[in-house]
């Protein structure tokens, strides 16, 4: 399995609870860029240029024998042709840097503001390497030869190792200036998110520490994603929707780069009863200190159309599709436990990387752990209402699942399963 993470889009970061109503402030001057989807002329580009793309600093350490080498930018690598550009998610990479070897190659990434991907082939006759990607265990890859990659999240080093039969190579992209959205000074809201549509948002202006929009739909749930970043430590994040809504503490640290995909999420299942809704966001000192005055400071917030739902597991919605390490899945089939299992696995679809998106409900107190290949995985929750987490499976196989222990758990607790392969 190449990694199990909490699942961003189903669970809120930081600690909630009522806005406070009565704090009284005095608003910003509306400054934000406000965009509205359906209102909005599209061109052949689609959107302003997103942020400039940071340089990228390799360390490299090769080949079987130690020996060392400097990073290259022809693309002829391993006696294939690196591709110029990949995409993912909607964005564009293009090639920045290639290296090779005999037999290994180990790249060292330092952070960047932006992601970047990394690709890899072999000059052996079958395509199989064993890959460890930063954060990861090592994984047998069977892809073509630059025909997948993996992504670096931005802000984050580590180092990837590719090794295999003859010659291998590595090949670094850096993000382009290319949004797949709504886009203002590096911060851009994607259009399309596995299937939610983007209503409506808002981008701060550098240092704007309140900012709203105006929106109306046809009803349903709300999913809204925001980003703080470049905040104080005491920063509390606000966002409510016609005077209600949710107080976030725990800091405003938060990447620039695709808040829908990597900021945080949260959901008004009834705000859209209203039909004409007003949305604002604003960061506070505090839970109810005075706003922020940082010229640093970077807000955003949107508000999104939720993808149709195929159905739930464990009281969570099951969609169509999903994103997951900068790739887009579909849904293969569902595995619902029978209340009050306390245990449930699957296997990878054969052949396929796979990957598991991993729910319960109703657990009463207890701890439920993910599986991985009948034993214990990397996480452990603690239990006592509801959760989600997802893993892959690599195409060599494998299983997953969850597992709930406890002395009191409830007789109705409830665990699902879904598996989804790649769809791009």
């Amino acid at each position: 399995m190449s990694t199990t993470d909490d699942l961003r889009s189903t669970l809120d970061r930081h600690a909630s609870g009522l806005a406070d109503h009565d704090l009284h402030v005095r608003p910003v001057a509306v400054h934000e860029r406000i965009r509205v989807a359906r209102n909005r002329r599209r061109g052949a580009v689609g959107g302003v240029a997103a942020a400039v793309v940071g340089a990228v600093v390799l360390t490299l350490t090769l080949s079987l024998d130690g020996g060392r080498q400097a990073p290259v930018a022809d693309r002829h690598l391993a006696g294939h042709v690196a591709p110029r550009t990949m995409s993912s998610l909607g964005y564009t990479f293009t090639f920045a840097h290639g290296q090779q070897g005999d037999g290994k190659v180990r790249l060292h990434l330092a952070p960047s503001p932006e992601p970047r991907l990394v690709s890899w082939a072999t000059s052996g006759a079958d395509h199989e390497v064993t890959l460890r990607g930063v954060d990861e265990k090592p994984r047998a890859v069977t892809s073509d030869d630059f025909g997948d990659f993996v992504r670096v999240p931005p802000q984050q080093d580590g180092t990837i190792t590719v090794t295999g039969d003859g010659e291998v190579a590595l090949a670094t992209y850096d993000l382009t200036e290319a949004a797949p959205g709504d886009t203002k000074d590096g911060i851009t809201f994607r259009d399309d998110v596995a299937g939610q549509r983007l209503l409506a948002d808002a981008i701060g202006d550098p240092g704007q520490a309140d900012i709203s929009f105006d929106l109306s739909t046809e009803g349903g749930a709300l999913p809204m994603s925001y980003l703080c970043s470049a905040g104080p430590e005491d920063a509390w994040l606000h966002i409510t929707v016609n005077g209600r809504g949710t107080v976030f503490g725990g800091g405003c640290d938060d990447s620039l780069f695709d808040p829908a995909g990597s900021g945080g999420v949260t959901s008004y299942p009834k705000a859209a009863e209203a039909r004409s809704m007003h949305v604002r966001m604003w960061v506070t000192h505090g839970q109810k200190g005075r706003i922020v005055d940082d010229p640093d400071l970077r807000i955003a917030v949107g508000a999104y159309a939720p993808a149709p739902s195929v159905g739930r597991l464990a009281g969570w919605p099951v969609t169509a599709t999903a994103e997951y390490d900068g790739h887009l899945w579909r849904l293969v089939d569902t595995e619902p436990g029978a209340p009050g299992d306390r245990e449930l696995e699957v296997r990878g679809v054969p052949g396929q990387e796979t990957l598991v998106k991993m729910s319960f409900a109703r657990t009463g107190p207890g701890v439920v752990r993910t599986l991985e290949n009948g034993g214990p995985g990397l996480s452990s929750f603690s239990a006592g209402g509801s959760g989600s987490t997802e893993a892959v499976i690599p195409a060599t196989g494998g299983s997953v699942g969850l597992r709930a222990s406890g002395h009191r758990l409830r007789d109705d607790l409830q665990l699902g399963l879904a598996r989804y392969v790649r769809a791009d």
